[in-house]
């Protein structure tokens, strides 16, 4: 799909169809081509719904950075959601495991260690509770390090993961459109 990027002083990441048809993303200035490609993939159904119909009508998303406050804020809540979700689907599941950390790595929400740390993506607290749900469950049934059993397992505790699964892998950029 081909769009322009028009860089300018602002603190959102917009699209915008003209009354041409043509595909505009408005950007703050030095945002990664990278998020906007992602961006627009996301907004693709949107894009050519709208292009159809030659509408100038724009959606948005913040794209101003966090203050390290807030940021440090956002990390102590997720260690304590991440904790409370782990030990209550622990104990369902009957699988232990050694401690939790909260980490910040691009596309990466849950992660199993051999020695049975988790760690969860903290921005996982910005999306739906199943989806952190879905994630908590997923890496818990890694501990067990069965991958043919890992999705009976996700099943077994939330039988409606994949709706979850889909809706982390189509908008996970939303989770990402602020740094």
């Amino acid at each position: 799909m081909e769009y322009q990027i028009i860089y300018g002083n602002r603190t959102t990441l917009g699209i915008q169809i003209t009354p041409e048809g043509h595909v505009v993303v408005r950007a703050p200035r030095h945002y990664p081509k990278r998020k906007i490609r992602q961006f627009v993939r996301m907004k693709k159904e949107w894009i050519h719904k709208k292009a159809e119909g030659r509408k100038t009508d724009a959606w948005y998303i913040n794209a101003q950075p966090y203050q390290k406050e807030e940021k440090v804020q956002y990390l102590d809540s997720a260690l304590e959601i991440f904790t409370v979700k782990a030990d209550y689907y622990a104990a369902l599941m009957g699988i232990s495991y050694a401690q939790i950390e909260v980490m910040e790595k691009y596309s990466q929400w849950g992660k199993c260690t051999k020695d049975g740390r988790l760690l969860f993506n903290w921005r996982l607290i910005l999306a739906p509770e199943e989806v952190l749900d879905y994630v908590v469950i997923n890496t818990l049934a890694r501990v067990k390090n069965y991958p043919f059993l890992t999705i009976r397992m996700v099943e077994q505790v939330m039988p409606d993961f994949q709706v979850w699964k889909q809706w982390l892998k189509e908008r996970s950029i939303l989770l990402w459109s602020r740094e």
